[in-house]
Parts: C-alpha cells; sequence; structure tokens
C-alpha cells in the first residue's frame, strides 16, 4: 500500500477514535481507530510510520481542539483565519508525538508481528504521558479518556489515566492481532 493511502486511512483512524470521547461519547471507537493506526504501522519504513503516526495525529486532534480557534477569535477578539490557522498548527505540532511513536515503533521493531505491537502499544502510552506534562503539558484528548463509562474505568483508580490508556491500546492490538492471519504475522515478522 502506498503512503498516501496509509496516511489517508490513518486520518480517517484519528477521526474514527475523535467519535470515542465526549461529547459522542461511542467509547468502543476507539479500539477500531487505533487499531486501524497500529495496523497501517506494521511493516512500513520508519518514513511511513511518520507519516501515518502524523496523520492518524491530526485526525484525532484537529476536530478535538476545535475550541481552541473559537475561543481566540471569539473571546480574545483574533481574525477567525489566524485563530483557525493557529489552532491547526497546534494539532499538526501535537500531532508530532503520534509520528514519532509511529517512527520509533518502525526503527525499533523487529522480530513477530505480536512484538512489534507491544511496542507500539508502549510507544503509544508513553508519548501520552509525555503529551500531558513535557513543554507545559496539553493533557486532552488521552485515550484513557474515551472509557470513562465502561468497565476500563475500573484501572483509573490504580494508575489514573494512562493506565486506561494502556490497556485499551493494549485491546486494540489484541484485536488486530486477531484479524491478521496466522501466516501473514510469520511472513512479515522475517
Amino acid at each position: 500500500m502506498k503512503t498516501g493511502a496509509r496516511a489517508a486511512l490513518a486520518l480517517a483512524s484519528g477521526v474514527i477514535t475523535f467519535f470515542a470521547f465526549a461529547p459522542f461519547a461511542v467509547w468502543w471507537l476507539a479500539l477500531p481507530g487505533t487499531g486501524l493506526w497500529l495496523y497501517l504501522n506494521l511493516g512500513t519504513s520508519p518514513r511511513t510510520a511518520f507519516v501515518t503516526g502524523l496523520a492518524f495525529g491530526f485526525g484525532l486532534l484537529a476536530p478535538g481542539i476545535y475550541w481552541i480557534h473559537h475561543s481566540m477569535s471569539v473571546y480574545a477578539g483574533m481574525p477567525f483565519v489566524l485563530a483557525l490557522g493557529l489552532a491547526v498548527l497546534l494539532a499538526l505540532l501535537l500531532s508530532l508525538y503520534y509520528a514519532l511513536t509511529g517512527w520509533l515503533g518502525a526503527r525499533l521493531g523487529t522480530g513477530s508481528q505480536g512484538a512489534r505491537l507491544l511496542l507500539l502499544v508502549i510507544l503509544f502510552t508513553t508519548s501520552e504521558w509525555l503529551r500531558s506534562w513535557l513543554l507545559t503539558g496539553f493533557p486532552w484528548l488521552q485515550l484513557g479518556y474515551t472509557q470513562v463509562d465502561t468497565p476500563l474505568a475500573g484501572f483509573a483508580p490504580v494508575g489514573g489515566v494512562l493506565l486506561v490508556t494502556l490497556v485499551t491500546i493494549l485491546s486494540a492490538a489484541l484485536l488486530v492481532l486477531l484479524f491478521i492471519p496466522a501466516r501473514r504475522r510469520h511472513r512479515m515478522a522475517s
């Protein structure tokens, strides 16, 4: 699959994941949304994984931070086009966390598909943690917040939103493994 097609699917997977958050709160969309992104990162080059990560992050964050352009233009009096441009730029900058996650996963991921998926799960959770505090932090739209009204919310008192994020993305990775035929898992690992 070409990089452009992967990027388009990754953008769509980010938008699908966005609908798992409030006010839509279709919590189960977090699994196919992130699962598709994980699948798109299997067996790709670091460059392609970077692009798909950037597209996924933008698909998730751009609609999720719409309120920023509204507050800048309505309450701060900034011209609408400038406020919208700054919000898009912020979404792109924050998407770099997902891009670096994909890049590192492709760069470091060797071995079986299960090992690659586990690495992506760990990197995804780590990038969400870094995004929450690095450079003053931006903790909005962490994957664990999609599971507030689900049984996975029971992990929150133990490890906070990051443990819920870890369990959610791990569940998505397990779904990906279920849909990859065993012979393809073996072929992609070699």
